[in-house]
């Protein structure tokens, strides 16, 4: 009799034992991230954002028969936007697979605006949660550039006068990096240019860089005519970015001014009154 109550018991604590295997993750269950190159540069320009991409491969520990649902996510320090693909997958008898990561980084990044990306993966089995990884320090870095450097003048033609005129510069420059400008100036002989020899830009948020320079013109002893005064600007950006311009300025040399002209309606009482005095002078020297 004390056997059969026995019995009994162990039948009705089966029936109540969880009959539902799939409410557990079986084991093993894990999954993990690793990724191909954790140092990226983005090309990016004053006017154009860049994207990158990241390769990352997962691998899953778990029974081949076990369903799964993986879910990738990722993220970067500077806030720029990132997209994985996949973002998510069903996984059956796989154990290994590849996915990529894009981030966008933003135009006139600089190369000091380093974006550390963070890739997580996260997998459930059977409704349980299974280990996760993550991927962290994938350095984003954008390339020094130098797109454009562009020059003008102010006046745009000049004229010289009493042997002096001067020239005001506007230099712009797009860039990411610190630019150092040489300037040569050429003109006809008999002219005179002063003007600096070099100016540097430094570097702005928006990636754009303005700089100006004044140019003195001095000449004596030129014809009447229309010159022209050459201003070549060298910019150079770390050893292996240069960008050139040059600047044309017309230089008017008016003619001189006649001396009939210059005396107006005055010239004739001149006249008149130098030839009184000249009468005057040989009237006393006869009386």
């Amino acid at each position: 009799m004390r056997y059969s109550l026995i019995a009994a018991a162990l039948v009705m604590g089966a029936l109540c034992l969880p009959n539902n295997p799939a409410s557990a993750a079986p084991a093993p269950c894990s999954i993990s991230l690793t990724v191909a190159d954790p140092s990226l540069e983005a090309s990016v320009t004053s006017d154009a954002p860049a994207a990158v991409q990241a390769g990352l491969t997962w691998t899953v520990d778990k029974p081949d028969a076990a369903r799964a649902s993986a879910t990738f996510t990722a993220s970067v320090d500077a806030g720029w936007v990132t997209t994985p693909s996949p973002s998510s997958l069903i996984i059956t008898n796989q154990h290994q697979g590849f996915m990529t990561v894009t981030a966008v980084v933003p135009a006139a990044s600089k190369p000091s605006d380093v974006g550390i990306m963070r890739v997580e993966a996260a997998m459930t089995a059977g409704g349980v949660q299974c280990t996760g990884s993550a991927v962290e320090g994938i350095t984003i870095t954008p390339l020094p550039y130098f797109n454009s450097l562009v020059g003008h003048a102010a006046p745009a033609n000049v004229t010289l006068k009493n042997g002096a005129a001067v020239i005001s510069l506007a230099i712009g420059a797009k860039a990411n990096v610190p630019v150092a400008l040489g300037l040569e100036y050429t003109g006809p002989p008999g002219i005179s240019l002063v003007g600096p020899s070099s100016v540097s830009l430094p570097t702005t948020d928006a990636g754009i860089m303005n700089g100006t320079a004044s140019l003195q013109i001095h000449g004596v002893d030129l014809m009447a005519g229309t010159y022209q005064i050459t201003v070549k600007v060298h910019g150079t950006a770390n050893p292996d970015l240069a960008q050139e311009a040059t600047v044309n300025v017309p230089l008017i040399v008016p003619q001189p001014p006649d001396i009939a002209t210059s005396a107006g309606p005055f010239l004739p009482l001149v006249i008149v009154a130098a030839v009184a005095a000249g009468v005057a002078v040989w009237w006393k020297r006869r009386s």
